[in-house]
């Protein structure tokens, strides 16, 4: 089941839950009540990075600022508009229309999500994923999360997006032999599949932007929570934070004009943790999460997400994988 919310800001978030439901349904309620909180502070973010950016007014006396000095240079005015559409002119076909209709890629093998889970093998619970990224379309679709589309600003001031997925699994007690108790190492890999170009088109001085470029990472990480009863967390009752490791890659470092693209790196290793399972716990809660951080400056630069004929949007897959003694 997919549900969806657009919030009016430009904060979206749609979630797939696992149809074959879960057995230890007070993992699904931690999962959700830690969700609430991250999405809160996801909107929060979104909200203040409207709010720090410079109004109409400021972006206008900076424009005021900037003919008077190049008037002050000699710098004729219809020059300078004679040469931006000169430029325009050259670069403007660089910016790829893509197709934001998604589809499965079909592979038969890579991910089977109604596969049962074994003993100590994480089950797939359900995905989050949510972004404020003006241009983007995210869907989900039989091979996992799909994203798609162009992220464009002309803008002075920096402008910072997101897209954030979130893979859920659950491990019950039923499924935790007694001989498997004790210090465990969950260390699972993930499928980022798809093409990325950045795209820096526009010449500043002739402008009132001051920088021009167009950055991303992917930031990845795993966080392990636990279940512990009669253990009462001040803000999360039986649930407790037992583990988290986290990894940053860069994918884009444009500054200036020009186009650079990437392939994402396919199969990645997520960042692995041990921890203790000790004969307290009661099931065990792991999350993998993917956030596509973006810092976009400048007038008319743009971060494309899919578009490429072998890759048309982009997937992030995460397979269930097992628990090993460390």
């Amino acid at each position: 089941m997919t549900t969806a919310l657009d919030v009016e800001d430009g904060f979206h978030f749609s979630k797939q839950r696992n149809p074959d439901g879960v057995t230890d349904k007070s993992a699904l309620v931690a999962m959700d009540e830690r969700l609430e909180l991250q999405l809160e502070r996801a909107r929060a973010t979104s909200v203040l990075a409207g709010q720090v950016a410079l109004t109409e007014e400021e972006l206008e006396v900076r424009k005021a600022a900037r003919k008077s000095l190049m008037n002050h240079l000699g710098i004729e005015g219809d020059l300078v508009d004679l040469l931006r559409a000169s430029r325009r002119q050259r670069v403007g076909e660089l910016t790829p229309v893509v197709d934001v209709r998604h589809a499965p890629y079909g592979w038969p093998g890579l991910w089977d999500m109604s596969r049962p889970a074994g003993s100590m093998e994480m089950w797939w619970a359900q995905t989050n994923w949510w972004w404020n990224a003006p241009g983007i379309t995210m869907s989900w679709q039989d091979d996992g999360p799909h994203m798609s589309g162009v992220v464009h600003v002309n803008s002075d001031p920096l402008q910072k997006y997101s897209i954030t997925i979130l893979a859920e699994f659950a491990l019950g007690a039923d499924r935790i032999p007694a001989t498997e108790r004790g210090r465990v190492r969950s260390a699972p890999y993930a499928n980022v599949f798809g093409w990325m170009q950045a795209i820096a088109k526009d010449f500043g001085f002739f402008t009132a932007f001051d920088d021009q470029w167009v950055k991303c990472w992917l930031n990845t990480w795993q966080s392990v929570w636990v279940t512990i009863p009669g253990s009462h967390h001040p803000f999360f009752g039986d649930s407790q934070s037992w583990a988290f490791a986290s990894q940053s890659r860069n994918i884009f470092f444009l500054e200036g004009m020009g186009v650079e693209t990437s392939y994402l790196p396919g199969r990645v290793a997520m960042p692995a943790v041990e921890f203790e399972l000790i004969p307290q716990i009661s099931n065990v809660q792991i999350s993998l999460g993917f956030t596509f951080d973006m810092q976009l400056e400048g007038g008319d630069s743009n971060l494309v997400f899919g578009g490429e004929p072998d890759w048309p949007s982009n997937v992030v897959q995460t397979p269930q994988w097992t628990l090993r003694s460390a």
